[in-house]
């Protein structure tokens, strides 16, 4: 897995966030639910329902970045140490995922850029040390 750190200006958060937290293929608005028992006339209009959205979905080269799905964080400045006017994203993933995601934030959210490396460093460190924190809380609510 490749772990990157990006810088997102307060004015893209919400923007991002909504994306980050979004999953097409799990979006009734986009792909209806099926019911349990339907009529020939009512499975063939569910078929057609889907086919569309699917079609909807295959023109979005970017419907298949799907964040929920990757290791990710994003962190006020302010909370992690580091410069109090901008938001961190951590993404962990594999170099394809970094690849795509990179050619989306550009032509999408063309403000967002990698950190610089050692705040990169910095980020990934506190990460890591929340993790291993969080671990050994689990562990000794366990016994280990």
């Amino acid at each position: 897995m490749t772990e990157r750190v990006y810088c997102c200006a307060h004015e893209d958060v919400d923007k991002l966030k909504k994306r980050l937290d979004y999953d097409p293929y799990t979006d009734t608005s986009l792909i209806p639910s099926a019911k349990a028992k339907m009529t020939p006339e009512e499975e063939k209009a569910y078929d057609e329902k889907v086919k569309a959205a699917m079609a909807k979905l295959a023109e979005d080269k970017f419907s298949n970045l799907i964040f929920v799905r990757q290791e990710y964080s994003l962190r006020d400045g302010r909370s992690v140490g580091l410069n109090p006017d901008i938001y961190y994203l951590y993404v962990s993933a594999p170099d394809a995922f970094i690849l795509e995601m990179e050619k989306f934030f550009a032509e999408k959210f063309p403000n967002i850029k990698r950190a610089p490396a050692d705040d990169e460093s910095k980020f990934i460190k506190l990460l890591n040390e929340e993790k291993e924190k969080a671990n050994e809380g689990f562990g000794s609510i366990f016994g280990n």
